[in-house]
Parts: structure tokens; sequence; C-alpha cells
């Protein structure tokens, strides 16, 4: 689809003033929405964005691209997973050369290639990080248009692949640092099962050299995307599927250390936790 090949920039238009303090969030917002069209060269499209926001195609290059991460010295990254297929054609792509006027990136660069999967990127400590499928490595960062160095592999993680027998979901690893630990968050290799190993579907802590590795909340069988705000953790959490069009909801959830967060005893739908009626009998 075009929409993956497409980097969207979001300028807010809103006084200063009505910024929130970092960590914290109002019980609701609500916001009305207006209708933004995007052009491209071989089709276009119309998002819904909420009213006060601009919408600004600043480049085109991927075919899934994934998350976007600001490097130390200002330069702008991003993953593109080349497909939804379990592949090794992966890159990290670097937005270079901002063009105010006509605010675009003119360069593209291929950062790095050859990857499985790369969901995300991070910096920490003149290193950037990367999250792969089966393994999560560091490089030496510097400010040229390719890494200082090989890679230096710092943590490994369930790789069965999309044609494993049990399921194989969740190829994406998703990456957050705080207090010099890093979060890494590992999906489901199903779409609801007892997992056979306790790394699935939790978010993991470890220092930033992939030493003390331990498990920091569990239950979550697919946090897409994580973000410390100050001092709270939140998760986009991706609810099980093929049990309705629109049940059990995916969740946007606060989380805690050492705790649990349902899957996959428990669905959350309409405000309310209900027993998944597939699990009810398991031992827990």
């Amino acid at each position: 689809m075009q929409l993956f090949t497409v980097f969207i920039f979001f300028f807010l238009l809103f006084p200063a003033s009505q910024a929130q303090t970092p960590g914290a969030l109002r019980d609701e917002t609500n916001f009305n929405f207006v209708s933004a069209k995007v052009s491209l060269p071989k089709d276009t499209f119309n998002l819904q964005i909420p009213e006060g926001f601009k919408l600004s195609v600043a480049a085109v290059a991927g075919t899934r691209i994934r998350f976007l991460a600001k490097a130390p010295d200002g330069r702008m990254f991003v993953t593109d997973m080349h497909d939804l297929s379990d592949n090794k054609k992966g890159r990290v792509l670097l937005l270079d050369r901002w063009n105010e006027p006509l605010r675009r990136f003119d360069t593209v660069i291929t950062y790095l290639s050859g990857l499985r999967n790369p969901n995300q990127v991070a910096f920490h400590n003149n290193y950037i990080y990367v999250a792969e499928t089966h393994r999560l490595t560091r490089y030496r960062y510097n400010s040229g248009n390719s890494p200082a160095g090989e890679a230096e592999e710092i943590a490994r993680f369930p790789d069965y692949g999309l044609s494993y027998k049990y399921g194989g979901w969740h190829l994406t690893r998703s990456l957050a640092f705080h207090k010099n630990k890093l979060y890494v968050s590992v999906g489901s290799s199903c779409n609801a099962c007892i997992e056979k190993e306790e790394v699935r579907a939790t978010i993991i802590e470890m220092n930033p050299d992939g030493s003390g590795q331990r498990i920091f909340a569990r239950g979550l069988r697919n946090a897409v995307g994580i973000k410390w705000l100050g001092e709270r953790l939140y998760a986009t959490e991706m609810g099980r599927d093929l049990i309705g069009p629109d049940k059990p909801e995916d969740l946007f959830v606060e989380v805690n250390d050492g705790d649990f967060y349902g899957w996959p005893f428990f669905i959350h739908y309409r405000k309310r936790i209900y027993e998944d009626a597939e699990f009810k009998d398991s031992v827990r």
C-alpha cells in the first residue's frame, strides 16, 4: 500500500501554553477531527487529523515504514521492514538535508541493509540500537552515513518465523530507554495460546550492554509501541484476533513493574474485562 511509503509529519499549531507536563495524561481529551488530503505522484488519499494540525509529505521511500528516531546530532532515522513477510531485506534509512522552504528531506540514505524485520532503532551513549526479530544489536554512532564498526549483538529473541507450526506471529521488537535501562517488547508467538517460552508476550528490562535481563511486565500480547513519559511507561497493546469485528479492543496502557496484563486469559471490551472462554479452564 502506498500509505506505508510515506513519512507524514504533523505540525502543531496550538499555543505552547497548552502543552502538558511530561508524564501527565488527562483522563480524556476530545478532538475535533478534519479531513486532510495527501497527494503523491501515484496516489491521493485522505486522513482524519485533529483540528489545528497540518500534514506535509516529508519524504517518500521504503515499502513498509515503521518507527522514526532522532539521533543526538538531530538527524532523523526510520526503519523499513520491506514487506509483511519474515525477510532479511529490511533497512535503516537516514533522512538527510532538511529543506525548510519545501518542508521535506532532500535525501534518503540507506544506513543499514540486509536486516531481519527491523522495527525500531534507538540512541543511547554514542550507540545506535537496532531491534530485529531475532536479536538486538548496537553500533558505535557517528555523524557519517554508515555505522562506525561492526554490529555488537547484545540480546537474542525467539525467532520461529511465520511458518512456525504453533503460530509464528509478531516479528517486531520495540525499544525504549529510561534511566540507563533498556526496555524491549517481545510479542506472542500466536494469536492466543499458552506460551512455551517465558519471554513471549512481555516487556523485558536490561542494561544497555544487554546484561541483567529480567521480565518487567507480562501478559501483553503485542506491545507494538512503548515509550517512557516522565516516570511512567506506556504501551499500545494489540488484543487477540478472530472473535469479532471490534472485540477485544486494542489498548493504550500504563505499564508497571511486575504487573500482569491479562493475555491470553482475559480480554478488554467496552471498559470491562472478560474471561476468554478459550482459556477459562487453564491453570494460571
